[in-house]
């Protein structure tokens, strides 16, 4: 059985070739870029398990990275580091969610041997990875598809990480934040094309958004967060429940009814840029990132 591929994105050889040789004894098969093209072309001669990838380098920065893969439909998992500190790495996150990115975590450098291999281990957990076949044939929604199965899996990184409870308490916040957001607009299109499951879609959407709540309030009022998992495997089996059983079911009838209000939808809410925005003046970090 041949070992799953990781692509590692960095202009800095010593921190490649340490993030290589703790990658080969997880398990896997190493490929290194030192630029965003290298990578590019990398993609374009295989595909990778994973991908862990600085932020900063010197051709193209793994923002731009990020948007090509989404452009080619890449769903593999990626982890960002950056020597830039935590609030730089929220954002990257955060713009990175917004276009789509299946972003699952980020690790700051310097980091401890043990850190990485913690996260190299988490990276092709397969309850938080988006398949071809979890497709409803709506760009839109599958982008965000593809960040709540992210947003997820960074929950699980967060674990054990210093003010762990503060840290996913703000992780869970753009769960709750991107959830209603993405109920909002596929509400939106299904009303638009006249979709007759939408009353029970609405009430699908308002159950879990409330389990989300109590475990948020739950962790907050107890500062503890040790029921984080449950909420992990909790919410994670249900998007998988979801998408592939009452969300799959409006496929066809989407496909069969576009009309110029659906399409102006979908138009307004794939614009990345905007959509990036909302969630980084949420999160208090717009002025993080370049736009």
């Amino acid at each position: 059985m041949s070992k799953p591929l990781l692509m590692i994105v960095d202009d800095e050889p010593d921190i490649a070739e340490l993030v290589s040789v703790v990658a080969g004894q997880v398990g896997y098969d190493v490929r290194i870029a030192s630029t965003a093209i290298e990578a590019q072309n990398i993609c374009r001669e295989s595909t990778p398990s994973a991908i862990i990838t600085d932020i900063v380098m010197p051709d193209m920065d793994a923002n731009e990275l990020l948007q090509w893969l989404v452009e080619q439909g890449s769903a593999v998992p990626i982890l960002l580091m950056s020597g830039y500190g935590q609030r730089y790495l929220s954002s990257a996150e955060t713009l990175g969610w917004a276009r789509g990115a299946p972003i699952v975590g980020s690790i700051e450098k310097p980091f401890s041997l043990t850190e990485l291999e913690q996260h190299l281990r988490h990276l092709l957990s397969p309850e938080y990875v988006w398949s071809e076949d979890m497709s409803v044939g709506v760009d839109v929604l599958d982008a965000d598809h593809k960040a709540l199965f992210s947003i997820l899996h960074h929950l699980r990184s967060d674990l054990g990480k210093k003010d762990e409870v503060e840290v996913i308490g703000k992780t869970l916040t753009n769960l709750h934040d991107y959830t209603g957001y993405h109920f909002t607009l596929e509400e939106e299109l299904m009303e638009a094309c006249g979709y007759p499951g939408l009353h029970a879609h609405r009430k699908a959407h308002r159950k879990i958004s409330e389990k989300i709540e109590g475990y948020m309030n739950t962790i907050s009022s107890s500062g503890d967060a040790s029921i984080t998992n449950e909420l992990i495997d909790y919410v994670g089996s249900w998007l998988h429940v979801h998408i592939g059983g009452m969300d799959k079911a409006y496929e066809s009838w989407m496909s069969a009814r576009q009309n110029p209000d659906i399409e102006a939808l979908q138009t307004m809410h794939s614009n990345a840029v905007n959509v990036s925005k909302r969630f980084l003046l949420n999160s208090g970090n717009a002025n993080d990132l370049a736009p």
